[in-house]
This record gives C-alpha cells, sequence and structure tokens, in this order.
C-alpha cells in the first residue's frame, strides 16, 4: 500500500489505483515535514505556525480516507476468514454478496453526503491555512469514488471484498 518508490507492487494496477496511490504518498510526505517543523519550531524556536497543525490535520484525513480503497484493491482490509472455512460455500457467496452490497453503500453514501458536506462547508474558513472548507470535506467524495472503482474493479474481476 503506498509505496511510490516500487513499481513492482504498483504495476498493473489501475489510473485510479496509481493516481490514489500517489497522492497518499504525497499527503504522508508533507505531513511528516509539517510535523516536523512544528515540533523543532515548538521546542527550539518557542513558536509554531498557526498553519502547521491545521495542515497536518487535513493530510492526515485525506489520506485515512483515500487509503480505504488501496485496502480495498489489495484485500488488505480486516475481515473474518474462519468463518469462511467451516461454512458451504452457498452460504459464503451470500456473505460475499452481502459484502459487495454494504461497500458499495457506503461508497455512494460517501460520494452523495460528501458532496452534500463540502458545499455546505465552501464558506466556512480553515483559520490557520485560510481556506475554504469544503478542501477539508472533499475528501470524502473524493474517497467514495476512489472506493467505488475499487469496489467495481473487484466486481469485474469477481474477487471477494
Amino acid at each position: 500500500m503506498f509505496n511510490l518508490l516500487n513499481n513492482e507492487e504498483v504495476e498493473g494496477k489501475s489510473r485510479v489505483y496509481r493516481l490514489t496511490n500517489a497522492l497518499c504518498c504525497i499527503f504522508v510526505i508533507i505531513q511528516v515535514a509539517v510535523v516536523s517543523i512544528v515540533v523543532i519550531g515548538r521546542y527550539v524556536f518557542n513558536s509554531t505556525p498557526s498553519w502547521g497543525e491545521e495542515l497536518a490535520l487535513l493530510c492526515m484525513i485525506w489520506f485515512s480516507l483515500l487509503t480505504v480503497s488501496l485496502a480495498i484493491t489489495d484485500s488488505r482490509h480486516l475481515k473474518m476468514t474462519l468463518a469462511e472455512m467451516y461454512m458451504p460455500r452457498k452460504f459464503n457467496l451470500f456473505v460475499a454478496g452481502i459484502n459487495y452490497i454494504v461497500f458499495l453503500s457506503l461508497a455512494v453514501f460517501m460520494i452523495v453526503e460528501g458532496t452534500r458536506l463540502t458545499a455546505l462547508t465552501v464558506g466556512s474558513v480553515l483559520p490557520g491555512l485560510k481556506i475554504s472548507g469544503a478542501y477539508l470535506y472533499a475528501s470524502v467524495p473524493v474517497s467514495g469514488v476512489a472506493m467505488l472503482a475499487s469496489i467495481i474493479g473487484k466486481m469485474i474481476k469477481r474477487e471477494a471484498i
């Protein structure tokens, strides 16, 4: 997951996956740099930039939501597999279908409600960064679209979520 330097892991993946992976790498790098600046500022210069913690939080939120789609694509999310070993195949197929419905519903919910939330926050301003709050909340519908692409990719390949 989010391995920009190791092309073997990203090779053969969709454009959406590669773009999401690159964005996650960028957000982590920015977050580490900003947190370092804040820590050095706090303990060395006794002064921190007003935008530091807010930018780190913004990057963390985008990173956290975007990595869900990478986890779905790579099947790296938490799931119970013990029950699958002891249940009949038909039951496992039924559960897989329910999983698809739940994941698709979550992705669509994130897209629809995240878009509404983003529209509501266009007028608000993040005080430290002095940018629209919509930039923070846009992570929800964007992540929903990335999740939807990952789920559809799994459906096309007939892989379980």
